[in-house]
């Protein structure tokens, strides 16, 4: 499978906004919201991103869009409370974009994202989330915490986190 590549970062490239991966044009775009970028960009992939494709490639969809609650990049979630600025100035716009762009739309981030209240304020440019499987604390499941033989699941009634 040829998977071609874009990514999306702020001209400091402290912040990655949105990566997308494409290997057949002819089928729809699934999304995956995760918490922060790692190291992927262009033309890397991380394990997170490899995940993603499979799933995305195992459920019919021939491209896929990443984007995150924040934009910091950073292999170690931790620093996300460090920052000034972990959410970067572009982020809405985009998880507002892929929302609209997508024919599936997975919140992915773990147990990270009630960081200054980001899953809720995320959540309502997103109108039919599905997720992988639900956290004990009610968050939706990274992708790598789940088999490899997941399936999205309706999350019909997101809670709201405090």
């Amino acid at each position: 499978m040829a998977v071609r590549g874009r990514a999306g970062f702020s001209r400091c490239g402290s912040y990655r906004y949105w990566l997308r991966r494409r290997w057949n044009g002819d089928l729809p775009q699934c999304t995956f919201i995760g918490l922060n970028p790692s190291t992927a960009d262009a033309r890397t992939n991380d394990p997170t991103l490899r995940r993603c494709i499979n799933f995305a490639d195992q459920w019919g969809y021939g491209s896929l869009l990443l984007v995150n609650l924040f934009a910091l990049r950073s292999t170690d979630p931790r620093a996300l409370r460090l920052s000034a600025d972990p959410q970067g100035p572009r982020a809405n716009e985009w998880l507002r974009r892929a929302s609209r762009e997508s024919a599936l739309v997975i919140a992915a981030w773990g147990n990270g994202g009630h960081l200054l209240d980001r899953a809720n304020r995320a959540l309502v440019w997103v109108e039919n989330p599905y997720c992988l499987g639900l956290t004990a604390s009610g968050m939706p499941k990274h992708p790598l915490y789940c088999p490899k033989t997941s399936q999205p699941r309706a999350w019909c009634e997101p809670p709201h986190w405090s």
